[in-house]
């Protein structure tokens, strides 16, 4: 039979190893699940089908509730760690081209959509996953490597 797992710590006045006091470790796994809470509500979720405008959305609405929150050790100016994240784990190159993508849909917000060139239009509807594909990266990069997570296509139910 085996033997049940007891979390263990060093004790740093005596030096020796000893099971982490049972309230200690109930205060380290609400800590845990808090965060886990935390990392979840600033991922952003997207159809297959988002673009980029769908994304910076998403990630805009989720800098407002952190701004409404109030918590002062928040990061407003990147709520999700999207720009973080493109920096780290990303071409340099291509984390310039997504952030100078941003900046061009943002001025377009300001023309009236008829007033829209071709290349706008495309720009308008250029698809987050395709972009990537093109890039070389999967579907699994960019939900490993970003805040974002894809939500899973339905398939009908077959009879």
């Amino acid at each position: 039979m085996k033997e049940k797992f007891v979390p263990q710590l060093l004790d740093s006045e005596t030096g020796k190893i000893k099971p982490i006091p049972p309230e200690r470790l109930a205060e380290i796994e609400r800590g845990e699940k808090e965060s886990g809470k935390k990392e979840k509500s600033r991922t952003i979720r997207l159809k297959r089908d988002a673009t980029f405008v769908d994304l910076f959305g998403a990630e805009d609405r989720i800098a407002e509730k952190v701004r409404e929150s109030g918590d002062e050790d928040e990061n407003v100016d990147d709520p999700t760690y999207l720009v973080a994240e493109l920096w780290d784990n990303f071409d340099k190159a291509l984390a310039s081209e997504v952030l100078d993508l941003r900046i061009k849909l943002e001025a377009l917000r300001l023309k009236r959509l008829e007033e829209y060139t071709d290349e706008e239009k495309r720009l308008m509807s250029l698809n987050v996953l395709e972009y990537f594909k093109e890039k070389g990266y999967s579907v699994k990069d960019v939900e490993t490597f970003l805040p974002i997570k894809f939500k899973k296509e339905k398939r009908p139910k077959q009879p």
